[in-house]
Parts: structure tokens; sequence; C-alpha cells
């Protein structure tokens, strides 16, 4: 998360520490945090940190609010922070100009790569078990193409039958394309029906992983190898375009 040098610059000529720079950053990508995680993200010590906080709070650059017992610090708006340079400019003359510039074609970069999707790795049955949880959490239809027998394997009938029973509680949809060998598997296994999952099952193709659509998020997991391995890509834009092939394949399936 390392800005471009001309916008450390025109910061150090506003004044700015080094650490108020990466606190600042870090707050403008993630607009709202507690000190303990600024810390963490921003590998400054605790005391460095809650330092160059209270430093931005006078100057009415961060705002400090409590949350769940914790200090909790927002960035300001994009708005204010250029009014701030503006009255900063008012008193130490036009080298602010240059400053406004460089920090307005920041932001601009930052509005024009929020499409670049976020991606988050996991690793082992645990790291399943987060991906999944994640979509009860998110609390929104799943679409996905998946082979249900490996995941059992995986995660086991337990959780798996909890999942199933929390999302079915919930009240979202599952609309799931399979494998049709994987569908007698689990017809003969006994599976029971659920009213809110929609299966449609495709011939001669074998997933050798499970690939989850849900919210603004696409997961992958892939069962081979000795670890099972899973990752999840955060972006409209992405999703969008994996909803639309998921639409495609349905209506062909």
């Amino acid at each position: 998360m390392e800005p471009p040098l001309h916008f450390r610059q025109a910061l150090i000529k506003l004044g700015f520490s080094e650490n108020e720079i990466k606190i600042l950053v870090f707050l403008w990508h993630k607009k709202k945090a507690t000190a303990r995680e600024i810390s963490q993200k921003t590998a400054l010590s605790f005391s460095a940190t809650h330092f160059s906080l209270a430093n931005l709070t006078v100057r009415g650059i961060v705002q400090c609010q409590a949350k769940n017992g914790e200090d909790c610090y927002e960035i300001c708006s994009e708005r204010d922070l250029l009014r701030w340079v503006d009255a900063q400019k008012e008193a130490n003359g036009g080298i602010y100009d240059r400053a406004k510039l460089q920090i307005q074609s920041f932001l601009n970069e930052i509005k024009e790569s929020s499409w670049k999707p976020e991606v988050m790795y996991y690793e082992g049955r645990e790291g399943i078990v987060e991906i999944y949880e994640d979509m009860l959490h998110t609390g929104e239809d799943i679409y996905c193409c998946t082979d249900l027998v490996k995941i059992i394997d995986l995660l086991g009938s337990h959780y798996m039958n909890s999942f199933i029973k929390r999302r079915h509680e919930k009240g979202f949809h599952l609309y799931v394309i399979r494998p049709e060998k994987v569908h007698k598997v689990l017809c003969q296994k006994g599976m029971k029906r659920d009213q809110s999952r929609h299966i449609k099952t495709v011939k001669n193709i074998d997933f050798y992983g499970d690939i989850r659509i849900y919210g603004d998020k696409i997961a992958f997991i892939n069962f081979e190898g000795e670890v099972p391995i899973g990752f999840i890509i955060q972006g409209g834009s992405s999703t969008h375009l994996f909803k639309k092939l998921f639409q495609f394949f349905w209506e062909k399936a």
C-alpha cells in the first residue's frame, strides 16, 4: 500500500510525518479502523500509532469515536481534506496549490482503481470452513459449480448438514450445477430435499474444485493435493462477470 512518491512529497511539504502518511494512506483505503488494526497493518508500534493519530485528530484530518470499548478512527471526507489544504494555503502560501493538485490526482487514482478485486487466501480444512462461514455471514443467494461428495469428504457430513440448515434458516437459495454421476451418488445416499436448493446436472464433466458466487464475492476451492486451498475474489466487476457466465451455463444445462 505504498503511495506514489509525488503524493508522499506533497504530504511531507504539508507537514505530515512519515508515520502519519502511512496511517493516512491506510485509512484512505479502509476508511475506518481501530488503533490496534492500524498498528498491525502499518507495522508501526502501538505507541507511535497513538502519537500520530493524536496529531492527525488535532488537525481535524481524522476523527475518533468509541466502538465496543475501543477507539475507532475515521478519515475525513475528500471535501474536508481539500478544505483543510485551502485553509493551510491561506496561512502558508502558494506551496499548497501544488500539493492540492497532487493530492487530488492521488484520490482520482484510487477511484479509477476501485474495480481491482481484493484477493484473500485460505488453506486447509479450517480455511475452507472460513469460506463457507463467510457465505452464511454474507447472507445472499449462492451460485455454484461443485462436487458435493468431495466437499462432504473434506468438511464432514456434520458440518455440511449444519451449514445447509443455517443457510435454509436464513432464507437464501442455492443454485448448483453438479456432475450427473455425483447427483446419483447423493440420491443413493438419501440426500434430503431442500426447497431452497435448485439443482441442474451435467454429463461427462468432473469438477475438481468448488466455485461459489455470492454477494460481491467469488470463492474458488481446490481439493487436489494433500492440503485443500481456497481463495476469495471480492470485487463487483469480477462477480458480475461470473454471475453472467453462471446464468449462461445454467440455461444451457
